[in-house]
């Protein structure tokens, strides 16, 4: 169990980067 809420931290931490780095490009600072 401890390793499913891992796991799905995890994804939930890179979605996290995805959408700041794609805003980040968006701004283009």
């Amino acid at each position: 169990m401890i390793r499913r809420v891992a796991k799905v931290n995890d994804e939930a931490i890179r979605r996290m980067i995805d959408f700041c780095l794609d805003l980040y490009s968006t701004f283009d600072v």
